[in-house]
């Protein structure tokens, strides 16, 4: 091979190396970019699961909190009405217990931070107890829901010229109301416990 024929294939070679050199470097930065993107995302994704997290937790006690208060109102409700139902059988005087007129029996679970786990997909990311225990909880606390709606629309239904079954039936939901109650305690606290483990996982 001639020195010219040569030097034609020296600048040939040299230039496949800085091309095959200058993809590498392409590729390279293309799967830096896209590792610190993921890494950036896991990130994200980590604040936003521990945010949810927490919210959960301070739903549930603030749940369990409305609990506790409401619970001992519900007991002596249902005493009162009891106490007023007897009454009218014996004497038929209508006493309406005073305490009742004072606020309202019910109890608003909140489910802001439940239904914004749901929507940013953090449940998913959960431990399969901690899911389960969630699960139980708020379907609980629909059911209670549920139950406050049928009361409603049985007082409302009510012939309020029928003292004693008006007084007999208000009993009955007040009881029935902390019954829903005692049952909603435990799965509170295990919820609190349970999501108050994920924190930080």
């Amino acid at each position: 091979m001639s020195s010219e024929g040569a030097a034609a294939v020296a600048p040939r070679r040299l230039g496949l190396g800085r091309v095959a050199f200058d993809m590498l470097m392409v590729i390279g930065s293309v799967l830096l970019a896209l590792a610190l993107d993921d890494w950036r995302d896991n990130r994200e994704k980590r604040a936003l699961t521990q945010n949810v997290l927490i919210a959960l937790v301070q739903e549930i006690k603030a749940n369990a909190a409305a609990i506790d208060e409401a619970l001992a109102y519900q007991d002596a409700m249902a005493i009162a009405f009891r106490d007023s139902s007897q009454t009218f059988q014996k004497t038929g005087e209508f006493i309406f217990p005073d305490a009742a007129r004072q606020r309202s029996a019910a109890v608003r679970f909140s489910r802001a931070a439940y239904d914004s786990a749901l929507v940013s997909q953090v449940l998913p990311r959960l431990q399969v107890p901690t899911l389960l225990t969630l699960s139980a909880l708020y379907d609980e606390q629909d059911a209670y829901a549920d139950l406050l709606r049928t009361y409603a629309t049985a007082t409302i239904q009510t012939d309020f010229n029928d003292g004693e079954r008006y007084l007999r039936l208000r009993s009955n939901q007040y009881a029935e109301l902390a019954e829903a109650e005692r049952r909603l305690q435990p799965m509170l606290r295990a919820a609190s416990e349970a999501v108050s483990a994920e924190v930080g996982r």
